[in-house]
């Protein structure tokens, strides 16, 4: 199949299930933090402590997540992403098995880390699946379907936390971690190479990042 005519279907599933998955971890530990702390204002410290857990590693860790799709192969580094998270999730049932709030933000912390480590590769295969002319439609479909992601992956946690023994909910982690793995691996891509290398420093990183930003007419740097 020529470059610019594949399919993004597979990269959008794989793209669903991650970030469903990630909400639906981040939506479970919530609920089940609140309800071992007894503390009110611990329960508060608590949730934001779960929240930035799922976020702080896209800050800290996009510049590394860029450098790596240069190192390696793009669909390499989605597959590999996706397959770490199966471990990812026991470490988060086994947490949520054994009541450990620590366990379990940690499992939240890794899971955002994977996250954020495949996140640039898979936007970066949009150009490498359709072809410079249909960026536009690859990146809006992959927005899309991110947002669904993270609309279902709350709900589904919580409908799954008042009406589902525990079992269905650490079922769902795990069915979820296989579906997004089954997806990277149908993802077909005729790689270009990316010879931009930046700056690993997220300081260094978003500077530069703000003032090519300021080079681009009528964008809101």
């Amino acid at each position: 199949m020529a470059k610019g005519n594949r399919s993004f279907v597979p990269l959008y599933a794989t793209n669903f299930f991650g970030v469903l998955n990630d909400n639906f971890l981040k939506t479970l530990a919530s609920f089940a933090v609140i309800g071992w702390i007894s503390d009110k204002n611990l329960q508060g410290v608590y949730m934001g402590a779960t929240a930035a857990a799922l976020v702080l590693p896209f800050v800290l860790l996009s510049p590394l997540a860029d450098r790596l799709t240069v190192v390696f192969s793009k669909c390499a580094v989605v597959r590999l992403a996706k397959l770490a998270e199966l471990p990812i999730v026991v470490l988060a049932i086994a947490g949520l098995y054994c009541q450990s709030a620590g366990v379990v933000i940690a499992s939240v912390c890794i899971m955002g880390a994977q996250s954020a480590l495949y996140s640039p590769a898979k936007y970066a295969l949009v150009r490498d699946i359709g072809g410079f002319g249909r960026i536009s439609t690859g990146m809006g479909g992959m927005e899309g379907i991110a947002f669904l992601g993270v609309l279902a992956g709350t709900i589904a946690a919580s409908f799954a936390v008042d009406r589902c023994a525990p079992w269905v909910q650490w079922a769902g982690l795990v069915v979820f971690a296989v579906g997004g793995l089954i997806a990277s691996l149908t993802v077909k891509a005729e790689e270009e190479k990316n010879r931009a290398v930046h700056a690993i420093n997220p300081l260094r990183y978003m500077a530069r990042a703000h003032r090519m930003a300021k080079g681009y007419p009528r964008l809101n740097a």
